[in-house]
């Protein structure tokens, strides 16, 4: 039976791009690339940059740089937009997978599992992901390309990820697999990243897998395993949190190797 591995990215794959919202670490950025001397600090970037901005960010309408510039304090100068693309890099310089995913994944392309990352991304995101897997000997490529590794990100399609359009893209990556495997944290693991606020986990939880059960069924595969890549904290110290990523990605291996 034929195998494709659908993977949330940013929080599942990557467990370092949401690490970006301790504070301590988004300060130290906004420092580092000079934005924070010109009045961007934690709280204007959640409130002018992220909450404003990410509807229409994640379908591609504007990049994260210009969401930047949207959010300036002042009037936008030369050095302003230095300091925003400065971000921007520190921001994508955190979107490699974490190793432990790295090795499951070049494991998973050997044995024949075609791999699909489906994630709801920044416009800049695409080509990050794809380098970062690429240095580490997995081939891959942004839809409508396929590879072994194929990406799907919803600023490229042009459709968030509650959108059919979207789910039609990951079906045709994923090449008319007959078991479809899907793994994603469902923005658990970085949702002060996306809402700034707390949610009511559990019900949240379960409309998204009823979403994804939807989405899933309509592609049409014989079987679907859905599993919620939950982490008990993401910002935990990262020996602790690769231990818990150890434990999850073994019960993902042995659910594909059945």
């Amino acid at each position: 039976m034929s195998v494709s591995l659908i993977l949330d990215y940013s929080g599942t794959v990557c467990t370092e791009a949401p690490r970006l919202a301790i504070p301590e670490n988004l300060d130290k950025a906004l420092q580092s690339s000079g934005l924070k001397t010109m009045g961007m600090d934690v709280f204007a970037y959640w409130n002018k940059v992220v909450l404003p901005y990410w509807d229409i960010a994640k379908k591609g309408e504007i990049s994260l740089l210009e969401c930047i510039e949207r959010a300036a304090i002042h009037r936008i100068s030369g050095g302003y937009t230095i300091s925003a693309k400065k971000f921007v890099k520190i921001f994508m310089s955190m979107l490699y997978p974490h190793m432990l995913w790295e090795k499951a994944i070049r494991s998973f392309i050997e044995n024949s599992i075609r791999i699909v990352i489906a994630t709801e991304h920044y416009k800049e995101a695409a080509e990050a992901i794809e380098s970062y897997l690429i240095e580490r000997n997995i081939i891959s490529a942004i839809y409508p390309h396929k590879a072994p590794c194929t990406i799907v990100c919803s600023s490229n399609i042009g459709e968030a990820k509650d959108s059919g359009v979207f789910w039609d893209a990951v079906k045709d990556a994923a090449e008319g697999a007959e078991r479809l495997i899907y793994v994603d944290d469902f923005n658990l693991n970085e949702a002060e990243f996306l809402s700034g606020k707390d949610i009511d986990k559990k019900t949240h939880l379960e409309k998204m897998l009823k979403n994804s059960s939807r989405f899933l069924t309509i592609m049409g595969a014989k079987e679907i395993d859905i599993f919620p890549f939950v982490l008990e904290n993401i910002f935990a110290d990262k020996g602790e949190l690769e231990k818990e990523l150890a434990t999850k990605i073994r019960q993902i291996e042995n659910a594909v190797y059945v």
